[in-house]
């Protein structure tokens, strides 16, 4: 069941992203896919594979582990640009939904089993998820800024 639900989130992400409207160009979606898988893997690694606060199904890593934390998260990354509105307000209040969003997923990884907390604290991730949301925006920015 664990593998099914990531499968699902992951197969949606990719469906949501490949029929959205496009707002980012190619170049856009393709650094923040690499970006995100970055971020989100390295921090995996330290905060689950160093300080060993949470793993994934099981303690060992699997070659699936690696392949859904290469793209499960950036299609979700891509989405939340393509749609981030630009001024202030309205980015803080769409990052706390997406953080909101980001914190049931994650309990219902937990509930299934999929993630299992060896540590970690639910209160946690929040604080995370928003950070990822500003960073995703000051990664656009950074973009931009480069390919002027």
């Amino acid at each position: 069941m664990p593998i099914v639900m990531q499968l699902v989130v992951t197969l949606l992400g990719i469906l949501i992203l490949c029929l959205m409207p496009k707002r980012l160009t190619r170049q856009q979606m393709y650094m923040t896919w690499i970006a995100t898988a970055v971020v989100a893997y390295s921090l995996d690694g330290i905060f689950g594979g160093v300080l060993k606060l949470y793993y994934y199904l099981n303690s060992r890593i699997e070659i699936y582990d690696v392949f859904f934390q290469l793209v499960t998260v950036p299609p979700f990354g891509i989405i939340f640009l393509n749609f981030m509105p630009k001024k202030l307000l309205k980015f803080v209040v769409y990052s706390l939904v997406w953080t909101v969003i980001s914190v049931l997923v994650e309990y219902l990884a937990v509930k299934i089993q999929l993630l299992v907390y060896n540590g970690w604290k639910p209160w946690y991730s929040p604080p995370f998820y928003f950070l990822g949301c500003v960073y995703l925006r000051w990664h656009l920015a950074f973009i931009k800024r480069g390919s002027h």
